[in-house]
């Protein structure tokens, strides 16, 4: 449960002490945050609003041995900090400072783009950019964004009537925002996915629920769990895990298809259909302009290494390339595919992404991308990756791509450094793209990148050992060359049927069938024991586990299932499922019932 927290009083002569021996500018220099390495992999960062009541008489938390990773503070047109009823309690100068001082990041919550304004001139006087800019209203943060490029922005959509990812996505892009907030009901886990495989990072408002609001966010696959309670007690729940969970199944992305399959060479149809086949969530390709403004599909800008023919690839038309087929180990003859048959092909497609990597230097791709994105409907399907930061600047500037979203392909190696690491989140920001490194670099992932909203995302990866090794570690976006391995890896944990318990005493030690999808699409039925539950009006919300490790993998939770109360219906099995025998004399009954019926008509 929520503590109560130490006077305003105390906290503000606390706050004025540290703001008058830490300028305001402080935190031009990196702040690394206080995160705590549990038994999940990469868990959610903790995010705590300083608006609602109890929070505003103090803030003993930012002090506390176990620190939040950031803090929400509403403002005003002023830049007062305001409570839930919208009292001042602060400025924002003196949350800030304390804020700094203490290793933890601020969000500025802003309503109107008057109030945004105030904040865009108190940035640029104290020259602030490691802070985030959020708002319930994408217009305001990206009229703050468009003043302040180097900060990031949030879009918050918990308290939204009609809430739907595609449009979030595109919005949100458009508005330079990488993070999205959601209400815990917002945020199932198929949702959640959904947006981080577009590069969203989600914040779910868990709110002042009990433990089990925050065991429910982590099962949603949320990068951030925003919450009233106490960080050591969310920091406790982390740790109820089993050592080998994951907080979020991972993004499996086929490199140029099916990457070293000597079947399916590089970057052809035929290889991305075979990816998406076996498994894979997200299938990478590479991208160049032909002669006649073209885009066709090629890692090489040359075409002697995987094609049966010779010379600059850009040189030739879309009609020459298609003269010339891609080779695989046999020298068997594949077409050069376009991005109109990628597109063709993967328009109707459910549970893919196309992560299109911008390879050529020709300025002309990005428009004719865009173009292509709308001319077949793949808007929600598409996002963009490449090694070139102009590039990427180019799709945030024009209008036909600016909602796509994209990410800046980076060794980003020297991040140790803090200086370095802050000079790349600005580079990041300026482009409005996220980070896909070559590293995995687990310490710098808990401390500097999932506070900041960051999704880990990684490359490339050829063996299942490696492979295997990142994924337990909690990156997310895993782009390897062995796509089909993980086919029969488990994903997610579907309830099967209607579930039934006498009553609460009998949860603790009841395990339930459940459906275990894999990642080809398959599933499996496996026995999941009950992780937590909590108790409703008449029935239970729980939350299953099913022990992946003792095959060698990892342990997947669920997302909260219902479960009745009470004795279960005669005509119920396993699971809620009809007794076999009741369904067979079911319909032998109506059977003879309608043979009777036929003979009487006949008379």
């Amino acid at each position: 449960m929520k503590k109560l927290l130490c006077c305003v009083v105390a906290s503000l002569m606390a706050m004025s002490v540290v703001a008058s021996v830490i300028p305001v500018s402080a935190q031009q220099e990196i702040v690394e945050t206080d995160t705590q390495i549990s038994a999940i992999a990469v868990a959610p960062a903790v995010v705590v609003p300083l608006n609602a009541k109890e929070q505003a008489k103090g803030f003993a938390l930012l002090n506390a041995e176990l620190r939040p990773s950031n803090v929400i503070v509403q403002i005003d047109e002023q830049l007062n900090a305001l409570d839930a009823d919208g009292k001042v309690y602060a400025s924002l100068s003196e949350i800030y400072a304390i804020n700094a001082a203490n290793g933890v990041l601020t969000v500025a919550y802003v309503k109107t783009k008057a109030e945004g304004e105030s904040l865009s001139r108190w940035l640029s006087e104290n020259d602030i950019y490691d802070i985030t800019i959020m708002s319930d209203d994408a217009t305001v943060v990206e009229s703050v964004r468009e003043r302040q490029p180097y900060i990031r922005g949030a879009v918050d959509y918990s308290a939204k009537e009609e809430f739907y990812a595609a449009k979030a996505v595109a919005e949100s892009t458009h508005a330079y925002a990488n993070i999205v907030m959601l209400s815990v009901e917002q945020a199932d886990a198929d949702t959640v996915f959904y947006l981080q495989a577009r590069f969203k990072a989600v914040w779910v408002e868990a709110g002042s629920f009990d433990n089990f609001g925050t065991y429910s966010a982590v099962s949603s696959g949320a990068l951030g769990i925003v919450t009233e309670q106490a960080p050591q007690e969310v920091y406790a729940c982390f740790n109820d895990y089993s050592a080998s969970a994951l907080a979020r199944p991972f993004n499996n992305i086929g490199h140029r298809g099916l990457g070293s399959d000597p079947d399916y060479p590089e970057n052809t149809l035929e290889g991305c259909i075979a990816a998406y086949e076996s498994g894979a969530t997200m299938v990478e390709i590479d991208m160049y302009v032909s002669a006649d403004d073209g885009i066709f599909i090629m890692h090489d800008p040359v075409l002697d290494r995987t094609t049966d023919g010779t010379g600059d690839a850009e040189s030739k038309t879309l009609a020459e390339l298609a003269q010339v087929h891609v080779l695989n180990s046999k020298r068997e003859k594949f077409p050069i595919p376009t991005i109109d048959m990628l597109f063709s092909y993967f328009a109707d497609k459910e549970d893919i992404v196309l992560n299109c990597e911008i390879k050529s230097s020709n300025p002309k791709i990005v428009e004719l991308f865009g173009q292509k994105v709308e001319e077949y409907g793949v808007r929600d399907k598409v996002v963009v990756i490449a090694f070139a930061l102009n590039m990427l600047k180019l799709m945030s500037e024009t209008p036909s791509t600016r909602s796509i979203p994209t990410a800046w392909l980076n060794s980003f190696s020297n991040v140790s450094k803090p200086n370095n690491a802050l000079t790349g989140f600005k580079m990041l920001q300026e482009a409005n793209a996220v980070l896909d490194s070559q590293s995995s670099w687990k310490y710098m992932i808990e401390r500097n990148l999932k506070s900041r909203g960051y999704l880990p995302y990684s490359w490339t990866y050829t063996t299942p050992t490696n492979a295997n090794s990142v994924i337990q570690s909690g990156m997310f976006g895993v782009t390897n060359d062995i796509a089909a391995y993980f086919s029969k890896y488990p994903r997610k944990i579907i309830k099967k049927g209607t579930y039934y318990v006498k009553d609460e005493a009998s949860l603790i030690d009841t395990t339930f069938e459940a459906d275990i999808m894999l990642y080809d699409r398959t599933t499996i039925t496996a026995e999941c024991d009950v992780f937590r539950f909590t108790i409703r009006d008449g029935y239970a919300e729980v939350i299953l586990h099913y022990n992946g490790s003792e095959d060698g993998g990892y342990d997947l939770y669920s997302e909260p299932f219902r479960v009745e109360l009470g004795e279960t219906p005669a005509i119920s099995g396993c699971g809620g499922s009809l007794n076999t025998a009741a369904i067979i004399l079911s319909a032998f009954v109506i059977l003879a019932a309608g043979c009777i019926l036929v003979k009487k008509s006949q008379v």
